[in-house]
């Protein structure tokens, strides 16, 4: 703004000299008609001037209809909030454009961009910090406990627990994790530790069995047994049993799976015992301290470093489903567009209040500066243009004047 303000100042004062320069000459009709048009462009100008200014300020310290902007203010703010809600973030013109717009390719073309994995792991870890900061995790603590106290007490957790194991023994998930257990027993069974302690059981099994008279303790010797002979019998039999019994056809699992049914039937109608279950409930929330306990673990920074990983490694599994499965991102779309849209329209009057709170932000000073530094060129172009035009309609009134 700066080059036009100095134009326009240039050219008020050049109208201001050529009156002065002019107008011992007026009696002549050149001296005449140069004062006129000078006087007019003089009078333009300092005009536009003086309206240019009184947008912004108080020229000359007039008060009287001046810094119209600045007494505007709050009618300016409104109209620009009403005209941001009601015209320009209508409902039916974002439908319009998100109709024809691919949200969900644009945002994968974003996450595959350069150094965007680098970005996104970051702006997950500040998000996860900023939630697990001591104040923020202490609210979080007592909302997550509040939560669970409330949906524990309208909530009956007996019948929902016996027909989740009933659920898992028609899914036969209870067998997996049987399996799974004497897998993980077996590898155990594998281990050092064990081989120490059956020999230790193997060496007092044979010393209190020699206490018990001459007769066994002369067995004992003539059978020359070793204590470490008979541990690793019994871990090779150990780990024989816990082999088979990773196989859900064994005699004993088919057994075992026989007498789990038969329990869930029986306790499936058994008032007493879901009651004590309720029970159970109760008594562990009453002792619980889930506050406590929910903030340790929200402010270990070891858990942001873990939250942060799941969720990542989530967001690009979900990233490579989308960019594999096209109708998997058409629904997507659709329904990211309709969520979009009915949160518009559910808080369509917001936006408006949005735009407001943020524009009161500004000072006076600031919202006058930023007009300027937007308008301004245009601003001194009129007072260049009031200048021009008013010496021009000056010369031709004084044409006019001497012709008629």
């Amino acid at each position: 703004m700066g080059s036009k303000q100095a134009k326009a100042t240039v050219v008020l004062a050049l109208s201001g000299l050529g009156v002065l320069t002019a107008y011992p000459f007026q009696a002549s009709f050149s001296g005449g008609l140069l004062t006129a048009g000078f006087t007019a462009a003089t009078v333009g100008g300092l005009a536009d001037w003086f309206a240019v200014e009184a947008l912004f300020r108080k020229p000359l310290g007039i008060p009287y209809r001046t810094a119209v902007i600045s007494r505007n203010r709050q009618r300016i703010f409104q109209l620009l909030a009403e005209t941001v809600q009601k015209e320009l973030l209508l409902p039916e013109k974002i439908h319009q454009h998100l109709a024809e717009y691919d949200v969900v390719k644009a945002l994968l073309r974003i996450a595959d961009g350069r150094g965007s994995h680098r970005l996104l792991r970051g702006l997950l870890y500040r998000l996860v910090r900023d939630m697990l900061r001591p104040e923020s995790g202490a609210v979080l603590a007592q909302k997550g406990e509040e939560m669970v106290r409330e949906l524990a007490e309208h909530w009956a957790i007996a019948p929902r627990i016996m027909t989740w194991l009933q659920e898992m023994s028609k899914r036969e998930e209870d067998e997996r994790i049987i399996s799974w257990l004497f897998g993980k027993a077996a590898r155990w069974g594998q281990s050092p530790l064990l081989t120490a302690v059956l020999n230790r059981w193997a060496a007092q099994v044979l010393e209190k069995y020699g206490q018990g008279g001459a007769l066994r303790e002369l067995a004992v010797s003539f059978a020359e047994l070793d204590p470490k002979l008979l541990g690793q019998w019994a871990q090779t039999e150990l780990l024989r049993l816990l082999t088979a019994l990773q196989n859900p056809q064994h005699p004993w699992r088919i057994s075992w799976r026989k007498e789990r049914l038969s329990w869930l039937q029986e306790k499936q109608g058994d008032a007493l015992f879901l009651a004590k279950l309720e029970g159970w409930k109760e008594r562990l929330l009453a002792n619980a301290r889930l506050g406590g306990r929910l903030q340790a673990m929200l402010v270990d920074r070891r858990q942001a470093v873990w939250l942060t990983r799941r969720l990542y490694g989530w967001l690009r599994q979900y990233q490579e489903q989308l960019q594999s499965d096209a109708g998997k991102r058409q629904q997507l779309n659709e329904k990211g567009k309709a969520g979009l849209l009915a949160w518009l329209e559910r808080n369509h009057e917001e936006i408006g209040r949005t735009v407001l709170q943020n524009l009161e932000k500004f000072s006076d000073q600031d919202l006058v500066k930023l007009i300027e530094s937007r308008a301004g060129d245009d601003l001194q172009m009129i007072r260049i243009n009031g200048a021009v035009v008013g010496g021009l309609a000056g010369m031709a009134l004084y044409l006019i004047t001497c012709l008629f």
